[in-house]
């Protein structure tokens, strides 16, 4: 059982070991680099809407964090050589303090994984209105269709939304400059992601090496294990994987 990260007793990720969480996830991304990917929208919003003047989303999201559920996004259009419609947001009928949200996101990371997530939509003038909307809710649809390289792990299908309901007021201001805090966790975490996978590449070529037993004729010991070249190899790599994790 890891440490307690969760909010609202934190408030921020900033009041959060910082030094904790990144080695927390490097050691998650050495076992496995999906989650750190799949999350790190989640922790992105939440360490800007920690710090956003919005009480009532700031409040909502945290209560959420705290009990547990996960924040993605769906933040990425179809390429327009797709013919596939962004997503648009236009005014309920029902209810004038909601939207409905219709259209495609594509490369939704974590959107399958998660409770949550903030859509970017434009509204009927053309203003981005980028919106949380419940992945579990009515008009919904998380497809497992990435077919990228990599990140097959990482839940960064298509998203399709059809009349996907989301109040005004659980409304991101991407704009804003509270934003901004936000975007260093992205650059920890993906760093954090890629000292994790290096660190594996360590425990691999380690592993390698210690059970390889076929030597070559000039070497200069009959176990490679014990080859000087090869171990000065391996202390280079050492030394690297070392470096990510101190920085």
């Amino acid at each position: 059982h890891g440490p307690d990260l969760g909010w609202p007793e934190a408030s921020s990720l900033a009041d959060a070991l910082i030094d904790t969480v990144s080695h927390l996830l490097v050691d998650l991304a050495a076992a496995d680099a999906n989650p750190p990917q799949a999350l790190h929208g989640h922790f992105m919003f939440t360490e800007q809407v920690a710090r956003d003047v919005h009480p009532r989303l700031t409040d909502w999201w945290l209560d959420e964090v705290a009990a547990g559920k996960v924040f993605a996004n769906a933040l990425v259009d179809p390429p327009a050589a797709t013919g596939l419609p962004g997503v648009t947001a236009r005014r309920d009928p029902r209810d004038p303090e909601a939207f409905l949200l219709t259209g495609t996101k594509q490369y939704s990371t974590g959107t399958l994984l998660a409770d949550w997530t903030l859509v970017a939509a434009h509204d009927d003038a053309g203003a981005m209105q980028p919106l949380v909307v419940e992945v579990t809710g009515p008009g919904v649809e998380a497809r497992d269709d990435w077919d990228g390289i990599g990140q097959r792990g990482t839940a960064s299908g298509t998203t399709v939304y059809t009349d996907a309901p989301a109040p005004a007021w659980r409304r991101v201001d991407l704009e804003r400059p509270a934003a901004a805090p936000g975007y260093p966790f992205l650059w920890l975490i993906l760093a954090a992601t890629q000292a994790g996978i290096a660190q594996r590449a360590l425990d691999d070529f380690t592993e390698i090496l210690r059970r390889r037993s076929r030597s070559y004729q000039h070497a200069a010991s009959a176990s490679p294990a014990h080859d000087p070249v090869l171990q000065h190899q391996l202390g280079a790599a050492a030394a690297q994987v070392r470096a990510l994790r101190s920085v």
